[in-house]
């Protein structure tokens, strides 16, 4: 059996001739939708048609739209890791090629010095002939000079050790920095900036997720008010009791706040939460109605609930809020109760007024102040 949403008839006929939207799956027929038998037969034949009815089609476009910019926020973000990975390469080539000269620089500077070594070597071995030659002639006569000669010896021999143990450690530090060194470094330096990049990049994403579910979430919200203190039906049969509930809101709206509601208006009407019949107070109840105009009527018509009857004035009556927006206002709710308490004069006080995502505390005279 189906139901159509428009006339609320009833079709038990596999062949019937309804057409059921692609998202939230209820059915029209083809009088509500006034279109002829062989457009229906048209659509019905072609599998590249998709069918959303009013209420799901803006939200299907806006899906699309949030899908599309995202996709663009991707295309930006993977042209950047390109261009930062372009440049890291560039960073590296450069890297090698400034360590290369630096390491044939050191490698000149060691010939030099091994050069100017091996030519004090040859000064010295041609100092010691000298002195030999010069000690045998005069080995006699100078015998505390050759003393002398030796200590001097002894601490020219000393230099030349010190250097050359100088020498061989500048080589050995040379060699310990190698070139993989040097560029493991600035790769790790490149590799921590483009990891910093990506992970702005990630909580740029994340947040724009949160931004988009936020929105769909509201959408989805936006014609929905929930009403507090109604009376449970003791009916039998839940759907015996869910008309128990539609019959007291459209009284309350009509009779009371006037706003000219009626059945067809109202799309989704049930309680939030388990049946429970030893509970204290009822359970709150959510009513979706077909347009965001109508609940607009309610909520400005609020204010006729003081003067209206006793089963009435308790009823209270609040917008549909996603989770981010029951924390904030609870958040300013807690904000003006401390304001209030840190009041001294007691001739105010502070409420939280406002639509979702726009409330504010206001602060409100209680009583004349006389001089």
């Amino acid at each position: 059996m189906w139901l159509c949403v428009g006339c609320k008839k009833e079709f038990k006929d596999p062949n019937s001739r309804l057409i059921e939207c692609e998202r939230c799956s209820e059915h029209y027929c083809i009088k509500c939708l006034k279109i002829s038998d062989a457009e229906y037969d048209f659509m019905n034949e072609r599998n590249d048609i998709h069918w959303y009815c009013d209420q799901c089609e803006y939200k299907v476009l806006r899906s699309i739209q949030l899908d599309q910019e995202i996709d663009k926020k991707l295309d930006v973000f993977w042209a950047k890791v390109d261009d930062r990975m372009s440049q890291v390469n560039k960073d590296i080539e450069a890297v090698k090629e400034s360590t290369s000269v630096k390491i044939q620089t050191v490698i000149e500077e060691i010939k030099t010095i091994k050069a100017d070594i091996l030519g004090h070597s040859s000064e010295l071995e041609s100092m010691k002939r000298e002195l030999k030659n010069d000690v045998k002639v005069e080995l006699a006569h100078k015998t505390q000079d050759m003393t002398v000669m030796k200590q001097e010896m002894q601490n020219l021999a000393d230099t030349i050790g010190s250097v050359k143990g100088e020498i061989k450690e500048e080589i050995k530090e040379v060699k310990t920095t190698s070139l993989a060194d040097i560029m493991k470094e600035e790769m790790e330096k490149s590799l921590g900036n483009m990891a910093s990049e990506i992970q702005t990049v990630k909580t740029n994403l994340h947040e724009t997720k949160q931004e988009a579910d936020e929105q769909r979430d509201k959408e989805r919200r936006r014609n929905n008010i929930i009403i507090y203190n109604i009376p449970e039906s003791s009916a039998e049969r839940a759907d015996g009791r869910t008309k128990d509930d539609i019959s007291f809101c459209l009284r309350m709206f009509n009779h009371v706040l006037q706003a000219g509601i009626s059945e067809e208006d109202l799309a989704h009407t049930f309680r939030l939460g388990r049946r429970d019949e030893n509970a204290t107070s009822p359970r709150p109840l959510l009513i979706q109605l077909t347009s965001y105009t109508q609940k607009n009527m309610i909520m400005e018509s609020l204010y006729k609930l003081k003067h209206a009857e006793q089963h009435f004035k308790n009823v209270v009556v609040t917008h549909d809020m996603t989770k981010a927006e029951r924390d904030e206002c609870k958040r300013m709710v807690t904000e003006a109760k401390d304001k209030e308490a840190q009041d001294p004069s007691g001739d105010f006080i502070y409420r939280v007024r406002g639509l979702p995502g726009k409330m504010k505390i206001i602060k409100i005279r209680t009583r004349v102040t006389r001089h």
